[in-house]
């Protein structure tokens, strides 16, 4: 059996629609440096040590949890792996967002 090709015409419409998540990836990544070193007072090479981390961290999570997606039988809506990474990112966006108790201002 032989697979078709992908038009040149299909492959710009994939790219195009990815430039949505860049930009909201970049715009995300680049206020949150803004925040924290202007508003927060931490040291800029901090909060870009923290983007690189968490970049290094994501780089290394997706295909594992692209993996474990894959090779899991469905379980339907509330599959374990998601409800856990669902969990996960409301976590860690709660963290970015409340400031350490040393950092407040009274």
């Amino acid at each position: 059996m032989r697979i078709p090709k992908v038009s040149p015409l299909n492959k710009i419409a994939y790219g195009v629609g990815s430039v949505a998540f860049g930009i909201k990836g970049n715009g995300f990544d680049y206020f949150m440096l803004l925040f924290y070193s202007q508003v927060m007072g931490v040291d800029a090479y901090l909060v870009g040590l923290a983007l690189l981390i968490a970049l290094l961290v994501d780089a290394f999570s997706d295909p594992l949890i692209g993996y474990f997606s894959d090779n899991t039988p469905s379980m339907g809506a509330s599959a374990p792996i998601y409800v856990c990474r669902r969990d996960t990112r409301r976590s860690v966006l709660l963290l970015h967002v409340e400031s350490p108790s040393e950092l407040k201002r009274e």
